[in-house]
């Protein structure tokens, strides 16, 4: 910095005490764009100080010159401030700081356009740190990046105004903003007519898709959302870097995050590194499900079942959408969803082992690898007595005669009969059983009655069995031509 005329400028720029150049103003007149404006996306807002500013020998008035700015939402990308009708012998005797309303201090100018130059008269700059250049010799109307060409290391001018201009974009926009500026001389007086600052306003970038707290298969998560045209959104999930991606004309943006793992991911979305955007958390899961199959009869025993239709129930280790179920491992019939109690199926028609085959499908569309199965035994053949004794028809039976039936299957008495009706002996014409004990051998399938009495003698008896069912829950049944279960009947005749 080169001292000029009779004085030095004594007064420091330490942000507490900076003095004020020009006389400026505030107002919410819009500025016209100065030369070498840029494109801008999304908005643009404007706040002016339309009064001037003075310098002369005894300072700066007003100092600092303020403007209140309100209502600006969304992210703001950049913010350029504009000096008007700037007026000075020596501009480069002036220093100019721009302080956000939280207290970040930027350099706007000092010591531009070199020692000797021309003097500036109703000069319009326009700092952005976006420009092209600095400021030319002969302070020309233009628009150009924030300098401190101030070649003192030891001057104090400038002290805590070391912000650059994109953390003046990143601090709190709404508030009062404060303009200090210093000259560095006392000889000269300068005035700026009128600043204003202009902030460039995009839309928060909002995440439209996947809805936070989805499932997806593979590695790949599809985002989408909404911001403003031309705006550049920056996307990314915790392992892997921001992918950059342009807003559409329509307002819309997408991009695909792939190469994830499996598992929760973080996804967020926002104007730049360090704002704040918008999120979702998605969980990306490419894994086949896995679990177990156990077929359930109606009377609730898996191994054997007179009816075709059983129950599957089904575990897997993660919420299912729903199984595919086959006769044959060849043809699956739709999803259908897993309810409690089981799903309910059909066997195959053919009695005898049956397998039944079960493919499972998570929420995301995951298949199962290969498929679960378990068996069943079908039989709808109904027990039928083999041999009794006496046997059907016969005369000249002892009195003592212990009356029996052996079943061709293996049988149970069903528990809502009384005993006394298993096997029961009737005399011709009588309605009343025998008082007889009754016993059954589940060995050998044999049930027998022992009457109480001797038989009459030259008497015709009749037998009748019934109660039993074998395991498949079929009932005993003689005669499968009658509608109905039979039940085992003969008659005999004693000596």
């Amino acid at each position: 910095m080169v001292r000029r005329g009779g004085g030095v400028a004594g007064t420091t720029l330490a942000l507490a005490r900076l003095v004020l150049v020009a006389g400026l103003t505030v107002s919410t007149t819009l500025v016209a764009s100065p030369v070498g404006a840029e494109p801008t996306v999304g908005r643009t807002a404007i706040f002016m100080q339309p009064y001037p500013t003075t310098v002369g020998d005894a300072g700066s008035s007003p100092f600092p010159s303020r403007v209140d700015v309100s209502g600006v939402t969304g992210d703001v990308l950049d913010v350029d401030v504009t000096l008007s009708g700037v007026e000075h012998q020596w501009p480069d005797d002036l220093d100019v700081v721009l302080v956000a309303p939280d207290g970040t201090a930027a350099t706007v100018m000092s010591d531009v356009g070199g020692d000797d130059q021309t003097p500036a008269t109703g000069t319009a700059l326009t700092f952005d740190d976006d420009a092209s250049g600095s400021v030319p010799p002969g302070l020309l109307s233009g628009r150009y990046r924030p300098h401190d060409d101030d070649s003192d290391p030891g001057d104090p001018d400038l002290e805590g105004a070391d912000a650059t201009f994109a953390q003046l974009a990143a601090a709190p926009v709404n508030g009062t903003w404060e303009l200090y500026v210093n000259d560095d001389t006392y000889d000269f007086d300068g005035r700026i007519a009128s600043w204003s600052l202009s902030f460039q306003v995009t839309d928060r970038p909002m995440i439209t898709g996947p809805a936070s707290g989805s499932v997806l298969p593979g590695s790949t998560i599809p985002v989408r959302g909404t911001g403003s045209p031309g705006a550049t959104v920056y996307v990314g999930a915790a392992q892997q870097p921001a992918r950059t991606v342009t807003v559409a004309a329509d307002g819309t943006w997408a991009v695909d995050l792939t190469g994830l793992a499996d598992g929760t991911h973080l996804v967020t979305a926002s104007s730049g590194p360090g704002r704040t955007g918008s999120s979702t958390t998605v969980r990306l899961d490419s894994t086949a499900p896995t679990g177990t199959l156990v077929l359930r009869t109606v009377r609730g025993g898996p191994e054997v079942t007179s009816s075709r239709r059983v129950y599957l129930e089904v575990a897997a280790g993660e919420p299912l959408r729903g199984i595919r179920v086959s006769n044959d491992g060849a043809a699956y019939g739709p999803l259908v969803p897993v309810v409690p109690g089981g799903v309910a199926w059909l066997l195959s028609e053919q009695d005898g082992t049956r397998r039944v085959f079960v493919q499972l499908e998570d929420l995301v569309g995951n298949v199962s690898n290969g498929y679960l199965s378990d068996t069943v035994t079908l039989d709808r053949v109904a027990p039928r007595i083999l041999r009794s004794s006496p046997r059907a028809g016969a005369v000249g039976v002892r009195r003592d005669k212990v009356i029996t039936a052996r079943f061709d299957d293996f049988v149970t008495p069903n528990s809502g009969v009384s005993p006394s009706y298993l096997i029961r002996v009737f005399r011709a014409g009588s309605d009343r059983p025998l008082r007889a004990t009754v016993r059954y051998d589940p060995a050998t399938a044999t049930v027998r009655a022992l009457p109480h009495r001797p038989l009459r003698p030259r008497t015709r008896f009749k037998v009748v069995v019934s109660g039993f069912e074998d395991a498949a829950g079929n009932w005993l049944d003689q005669d499968p031509a009658k509608a109905g279960t039979q039940p085992g009947v003969w008659r005999f005749r004693t000596r």
